[in-house]
């Protein structure tokens, strides 16, 4: 029976009740309820809410079903479902609508007794609730079903009719267009007369009805298309729809669906969406817009100034042909997109290159269809390289902007401008002089030299009349593209007299005569007088000639005064290293505790795919061809002492040092550079001593002279490194100045400087690993004590979490030093409890040298320090560049008391200093001042007290106490509400966690609720979830307490990436061992790097360092391969890897090198068994490794030939050649 109402807005709509046996009660009851309900405001709503109340009623008094029609698939068992009351008396099933005179195909009664030739012959069965059973579905079940159900032998019995179809699934997932990639939801097909494009479903019963839809749909015509459909094996039928002539309303580009009818939802997604290109078409007659870019920035164009609907991106290859870059297609509730490796695409449509190269210059064409009209923009790319230096350069100026010169009133002079793009013209002008005076020849020279041109003009000139003494001439850069190169040069000509008159010279010669006369008189009148008082001061003076103090007068004395004095300071500083602050009377000299570290050096490729090699010792960096380095790592890794060990090589001439050929070596700390922008000046204040007898002429004048080489200790620390002020040190980093001196700079990993020059080499320092552990232990410790060595590196052994934490050199530092006046218990569960003992151990040593006073002034600083913690966190925010702070100024934040405490527990250092200030109009007190600045002993003691201030702030505590295990039973699915505030969200945005990363580990270590906090918050972030994962194992130490936690973190991709931190990608191996041995499933394990195989225990091992064990609960493994990719056995050890993964589903390999063929016929048949898809992505297109032949083959299932192999292979190496 239909109910059928209508409501307020005029629409109507229908219910169907089904009526019988007790229903009938409740029939009569809505009936005689409608009157009353449909009276009064809402008397609608009200009947439709009896309608469900009463159906309700229904289903629970019966509880009965058998829906109608249903669906078996073909070939395989199925059931017919139907639902009855418990207690029926008896079953009949009939495979016929017409149940008459028949004899039931299946009996079945409540003894469970079953009978009718259905079930004696084996083709049908019954399930306990009633259900009948079709051992194997075929065509002949195509047909209505009749089961009469007997309540009891006397009541009447209950007929249902179903209608069953048999159906048989496609294999493809979506309607398949040839030219397109299976599993792809949108392509781009480049279309000529030669392309066959169509759309197809394979295969199925029903078949699935196709259609080919045109867009946009203010196009007054419909899609044109063949229709062709097929049937295969008397089963089953594909249907294949053919476009007719794409372009006949559109010039360019235009966007096709192929959209399916398929009420049975045999497919996961309905349309496949193509953008067709005209393969044939031509640029379009319009202007391009030039654009300008800097090799090694990032590029971007611009395509609609609307928002497309639809676009391509093509390049121009000198007018040769079209190559497609990116194109962008509407999804149902997206964008989606495609876009070349080295490409990337913002806003939707605009094109950028990442690291733009001289390659990339071009033409780049954007075809679009905003919905309302189509329409092309061009771009033509032109690639600059800023010289260097960056200022076209006279001869004999020693790349100086401007200089002077002795020269005559004719000679040559040559401005020159090194690897410059693109080439241009350079133009000398006397600036000073009348130009009929001066005549002049030039000769130009312009060089190729790879990518860049080396431009020379070279100017022969003559001055008439002679008169001038002084001849000023400017260099600069001209033609069209000069105005990218606006930096100018020039030079002074101190011109010499070279004729003067006879009479001249003879007067001259004669006034000459009579001066040499009187001074030889006054000579002898003064040595009379003299000789007495020369003979009384010997015979009462004691002091010998060494002991007078001696005054440079030349600069080729005051040379080696200067690198004296130099060599003086870095002594001091190299030979006072203190691995544990409060120890302040054990002192090593850095060659006595530096350890031969590893180095890992980035290679750069064409695309964005980058690759770390090994160098193996820092002695190698200088066999790099370049004089600029970069040396990056993590807070704790030990690049200061790496500094202060080049230093120490210098002074000491070791064989092999990086600066073994410099004169002069510069060694800063650049936190101490606030405000100092010239190299001289910071050399004057901070190297040199107070006493020194050089001034700030005679420095610039030596380091004009010398070869120098300069380390830039620090750059994250460098106060002025977000300033938009200009000094020399940014340009010594970007070689705008000293160009050929070599530079080091060294910085953390997540702080680069920017514009660094193309040839800049970066390297980042390793952590220790148990071989470099170990040998630190010998050096440190000692043959005498390898009881205590071994005890460390058991401990080390016995407790995973830290082992893992000292692979940071400044953990295992503290941790062997401290190991020799308290033990290190297996408390340690996280980075946060093992910084809570060396915190302890600080305090403890100093309680142990105070009376009790001092004990208790200790106790109260220990736990109370909220005003270090504001400091603390004030100095990383965002922007801020306060790394250390003046004596007097924290004195006033902290109090002196407290100071002194922290400076004599060592958490706080101080650098006491001399200043030198020899500006002109300095008066002699101000000339020397003394200074004191205050930092913390290393940068994680910094983010340790800011961590403190972070769980203060966001859940208001007033304790700092850590002394006891903190952790909270919470986790990221905890009921509570967590929610962040807008306060506390703009407290965390205010701390970059890449920069910082501690600040974040050390607060979800200190307080569990701060914790649960913090991973919400890390995880909204785009890159947040690395750091979310080390999060995670600081606030709570009990498996079964992050279990949610590990549900949330592993439905998202993992990611092991080269190009990230060691200990990251360690934490996301520690976490997945975890969750695959507590059953939790991990969507997708993405490594981006070198793989290789341990035969033995079939483990991944990850750039060779990193063991990946077999990770059972994986479903996916997505491994990007280096261009070498893998060979036989290495892919053939991953497939074993892949076999004892037992949920795995799915390998995928992208970009590197695979064999064309899998020849192990054993492991193929091992891995189709558990069906396991393995798939190829070397460049553009997709290979699936088909299991019968070992071959790979593409979506239309093509076998992949040899010809197209080797154009792969080809393709993959030109990508990724350095």
């Amino acid at each position: 029976m239909y109910v059928k109402f209508a409501t307020s807005h005029g629409e109507t709509s229908r219910y169907c009740l089904r009526l019988d046996g007790s229903h009938l009660i409740l029939f009569r009851l809505l009936r005689l309820c409608t009157k009353t309900a449909m009276e009064g405001e809402y008397g609608q709503l009200r009947l439709l809410h009896m309608i469900l109340l009463i159906m309700t009623m229904a289903v629970s008094i019966t509880g009965e079903e058998c829906t109608t029609p249903q669906y078996l698939e073909f070939g395989k068992p199925g059931t017919i479902q139907c639902t009855f009351d418990e207690g029926f008396y008896k079953l009949l099933w009939y495979n016929s609508p017409n149940t008459s005179g028949k004899l039931a195909t299946l009996n079945y009664d409540s003894s469970g007794s079953k009978d009718g030739p259905g079930y004696l012959s084996g083709k049908f069965d019954i399930h306990p609730n009633g259900s009948l059973i079709i051992n194997n579905v075929s065509l002949a079940h195509d047909t209505t079903f009749t089961v009469i159900k007997f309540a009891n032998p006397t009541e009447n019995p209950t007929t249902f009719l179903i209608d069953v179809e048999s159906i048989v699934k496609p294999q493809q997932h979506q309607p398949l267009v040839s030219q397109c990639e299976e599993n792809l939801n949108s392509c781009f097909i480049d279309w000529d007369d030669t392309v066959h494009m169509s759309c197809q479903i394979e295969r199925s019963k029903p078949k699935v009805e196709l259609v080919w839809e045109s867009y946009p749909t203010n196009i007054s015509r419909e899609a044109a298309f063949k229709n062709h459909i097929s049937s295969n094996d008397n089963v089953t039928t594909s249907v294949e729809v053919i476009l007719d002539e794409p372009f006949a309303c559109s010039k360019f580009i235009h966007l096709y669906v192929c959209r399916a009818n398929d009420p049975l939802e045999f497919l996961d997604v309905d349309v496949t969406r193509v953008l067709v290109g005209d393969r044939k078409g031509d640029l379009p007659a319009m202007g391009s817009a030039t654009t300008f870019a800097e090799r090694g920035s990032e590029t971007v164009f611009n395509c609609s100034n609307k928002e497309a609907l639809f676009f391509i991106w093509k390049r121009d290859h000198s007018g040769s042909s079209l190559n497609t870059l990116a194109y962008g297609v509407p999804s149902e509730d997206s964008f989606e997109n495609y876009v070349a490796h080295d490409m990337d695409l913002t806003g939707n449509d605009a094109l950028v290159i990442r690291s733009t190269s001289v390659s990339d210059e071009g033409g780049y064409v954007c075809f679009y269809n905003d919905g309302n009209e189509e329409a092309a923009v061009l771009h033509d790319l032109t690639v600059y390289v800023i010289p260097t230096p960056a200022h076209p350069t006279f001869d004999g100026c020693n790349e100086q902007m401007s200089c002077a010169i002795d020269a005559r009133h004719e000679g040559n002079i040559t401005c020159s401008v090194k690897g410059i793009r693109p080439a241009v013209s350079l133009d000398v002008e006397a600036i000073n002089v009348d130009p009929s005076a001066i005549s002049f020849n030039e000769k130009r020279e312009t060089v190729p030299k790879a990518d860049t041109f080396d431009v020379t003009l070279t100017i022969q000139y003559k001055i008439e009349p002679m008169d001038y003494q002084r001849l000023t001439w400017e260099c600069r850069i001209t033609g069209p593209y000069s105005h990218l190169f606006p930096h100018t040069s020039t030079l002074d000509i101190l011109i010499a007299q070279e004729r003067l008159q006879e009479d001249q010279l003879l007067s001259r010669s004669a006034a000459i005569g009579l001066i040499v006369s009187l001074v030889l008189v006054v000579i002898i009148c003064v040595t009379c007088l003299a000789v007495p008082v020369v003979r009384r001061r010997r015979a009462t003076d004691t002091k010998t000639d060494e002991e007078i103090p001696m005054i440079p007068s030349s600069l080729q004395d005051k040379k080696p005064v200067f690198i004296t004095q130099l060599q003086s300071t870095y002594k001091t500083m190299y030979n006072s290293i203190r691995p544990i602050p409060h120890l302040k009377d054990i002192l090593y000299p850095v060659n006595e505790i530096f350890h031969n570290v590893d180095l890992d050096c980035l290679v750069s490729r064409k695309t964005l795919k980058k690759k770390w090699n090994d160098v193996g010792s820092y002695r190698n960096i200088g066999q790099m061809e370049t004089n600029r380095y970069i040396i990056t790592g993590e807070p704790g890794y030990g690049k200061s002492t790496l500094a202060l060990q080049l230093c120490y090589e210098w002074c000491e001439r070791v064989p092999g040092s990086l600066f073994k050929e410099a004169d002069v070596l510069i060694l800063l700390r650049m936190r101490q550079l606030r405000g100092i922008s010239e190299l001289c000046d910071a050399i004057m204040r901070l190297l040199l001593p107070k006493d020194t007898s050089l001034n700030k002429e005679d420095v610039k004048r030596i380091v004009a002279t010398s070869k120098i080489a300069i380390i830039l200790d620090g750059y994250d620390e460098y106060p002025d490194r977000v300033s938009g002020c200009q000094s020399e040190i940014k340009d010594i980093i970007t070689k705008s100045a000293f160009s050929h001196s070599v530079v080091v700079v060294t910085t953390r990993s997540s702080i680069l400087p920017e514009d660094l020059p193309p040839d800049t080499q970066q390297f980042r320092l390793r952590g220790f690993d148990k071989k470099v552990q170990k040998e630190y232990l010998n050096k440190i410790v000692g043959v005498d004590r390898s009881i205590c060595m071994h005890g460390i590196l058991k401990l080390l052994e016995d407790n995973p979490v830290l082992g893992a934490i000292c692979q940071v050199p400044l953990f295992f530092v503290l941790l062997a030093h401290l190991s020799k006046e308290s033990d290190i218990s297996d408390y340690i569960t996280s980075v946060t409890s093992f910084f809570i003992h060396v915190i302890k151990c600080f305090h403890g040593h100093l309680e142990r040298k105070m009376d009790n006073i001092s004990v208790a002034i200790d106790n109260l600083y220990k736990d109370q320090h909220e005003k270090l913690d504001e400091v603390a966190f004030q100095s990383l925010i965002i922007e801020s560049t306060e790394f250390e702070w003046e004596r007097e100024d924290l004195a006033t934040k902290l109090g002196d008391e407290f100071l002194e405490q922290y400076l004599r527990i060592g958490i706080l250092h101080a650098d006491n200093f001399t200043e030198i200030n020899n500006l002109p109009g300095t008066s002699a007190i101000g000339r020397v001042k003394n200074r004191s600045t205050i930092k913390f002993f290393h940068q994680l003691f910094c983010e340790w007290y800011a961590a403190h201030f972070l769980v203060a702030a966001l859940h208001g505590n007033t304790s700092n106490d850590t002394s006891s295990d903190d952790t909270q039973d919470t986790s990221l699915k905890d009921t509570q509400d967590t929610s962040l505030k807008g306060t506390q969200l703009d407290l965390l945005d205010s701390v970059d966690p890449k920069q910082y990363p501690y600040v974040y580990r050390f607060a979800c270590g200190i307080s569990g609720d701060a914790g649960r906090n913090i991973m919400q918050y890390l995880r909204s972030l785009d890159s947040g979830t690395h750091l979310a994962v080390l999060c995670l194992f600081e606030f709570t130490s009990r498996v079964e307490d992050v279990i949610p936690d590990l549900e949330v973190l592993c439905s998202e991709e993992l990611q092991i990436n080269s190009m990230k931190p060691e200990i990251q990608n360690r934490s996301t191996v520690r976490m997945a061992e975890l969750a695959s041995a507590n059953e939790v499933s991990i969507s997708c394990l993405s490594l981006q790097g070198h793989v290789a195989i341990d035969h033995s225990t079939n483990a991944i091992l990850f750039q060779s360092n990193l063991r990946i064990p077999v990770l059972k609960k994986l479903q996916h493994l997505l491994i990007e391969l280096e261009s070498t990719g893998l060979d036989e056995k290495d892919l053939c050890g991953l497939f074993e890897y892949a076999l004892e993964s037992t949920d795995l589903t799915k390998l995928t390999f992208t970009q590197g090198v695979l064999p064309i063929s899998l020849k192990d016929e054993s492991i193929r048949k091992k891995l189709q068994a558990m069906e396991l898809t393995v798939r190829w992505n070397p460049s553009t297109t997709w290979y699936t490794l088909e299991w019968q032949s070992g071959q790979w083959k593409t979506s239309n299932g093509t076998i992949l030939s040899d010809g197209q192999y080797n154009r792969e292979v080809t393709t993959i190496r030109e990508m990724y050649s350095v």
